[in-house]
């Protein structure tokens, strides 16, 4: 029996538009043609919102992982864009999403 391989979409946030959405829809469709036994997880902001959209669709919609401690991050992140330098400080949490322990 073939191995089942799960495939996350990471990165995009939300269906924001037609254009997240038929991102989402293309990559999906790619996935399943290349890897027709996968299981396809899309990441989202907004899990309510885009759940419905792409429920015609065999995908599991699940909340982006983020790290703690948001508020410091994001108002390091703006000093550090005023400064205009090109480090930032994450605050999406990629761990749960590749399968790795925090």
């Amino acid at each position: 029996m073939e191995k089942r391989v799960t495939v996350g979409l990471f990165g995009i946030n939300g269906l924001y538009n037609f254009g997240c959405e038929a991102i989402v829809r293309g990559t999906y469709r790619l996935i399943k043609e290349a890897l027709p036994n996968s299981r396809v997880v899309f990441y989202t902001f907004s899990v309510a919102h885009d759940r419905p959209i792409v429920s015609d669709l065999d995908i599991d919609v699940k909340p982006v992982p983020v790290l703690r401690f948001q508020f410091p991050r994001r108002a390091t992140n703006k000093v550090l864009q005023l400064l205009s330098l090109d480090t930032r400080l994450p605050f999406r949490d990629p761990r749960p999403v590749i399968g790795s322990s925090p």
